[in-house]
């Protein structure tokens, strides 16, 4: 069931409600297929909220709400996700966020109207 999906190019990306990962894609005549290699673990009982690439392409980004962290990825030159890097969030609740044109991360934190960034 995937929650969040990002397409750079050819490349697919999603996090799946439930299976505390991410797994990537190619799209190819028209369907997706698996990139090997690609799915990576969130943390166990991640409530992840969106992923999305960076503006470059090279880096993903996944919110976890229910843990207030967020997950990084870089990708290698055949669009393979490396394990994720986790860091704390500024705010209770990350959710949906937005790459600004410095690559920056501005974040929406739920509840209430906060937003936090990150370089």
């Amino acid at each position: 069931m995937p929650i969040s999906v990002t397409i750079d190019h050819n490349l697919v990306y999603v996090v799946n409600d439930g299976s505390d990962s991410i797994a990537g894609f190619r799209i190819r005549n028209g369907a997706l297929q698996p990139i090997p290699g690609s799915v990576q673990p969130l943390p166990a009982g991640a409530a992840p909220g969106q992923i999305s690439f960076t503006n470059d392409g090279r880096a993903l980004l996944v919110t976890i709400k229910n843990f207030s962290r967020l997950v990084t990825f870089t990708l290698d030159d055949d669009g393979v996700a490396s394990p994720g890097q986790t860091v704390a969030s500024a705010a209770a609740t990350p959710f949906g966020f937005a790459i600004d044109r410095h690559d920056r991360a501005i974040v929406s934190e739920a509840p209430g109207s906060d937003l936090s960034s990150y370089q």
